[in-house]
């Protein structure tokens, strides 16, 4: 459930952030050589893919959850007591 407000979340920032034209932001990478903070909209396209890959890193992780926590028994121990600790 988390994952995929994450998932939501990071899908909506990085389209928000991405620029108006991909040909445009990598060439004026091109352009500046640089990883300073130069120019700004070249640094919100850098969030923008970050963000996009942190989604898809997550997406990942969501459907393997999803699919691990769909066997039987899955998280059965965290509903038992285990009183071998207690005196």
């Amino acid at each position: 459930m988390l994952l995929s407000i994450f998932c939501i979340g990071y899908l909506i920032g990085a389209f928000s952030l991405f620029p108006e034209s991909f040909s445009t932001w990598v060439h004026n990478e091109e352009v500046a050589k640089s990883i300073d903070m130069k120019m700004p909209f070249i640094e919100e396209a850098r969030e923008s893919l970050g963000l996009g890959i942190c989604f898809f890193v997550n997406l990942v992780y969501l459907f393997v959850g999803m699919k691990r926590a769909k066997l039987p028994g899955y998280n059965l121990e965290l509903f038992q007591r285990n009183d071998k600790n207690s005196v």
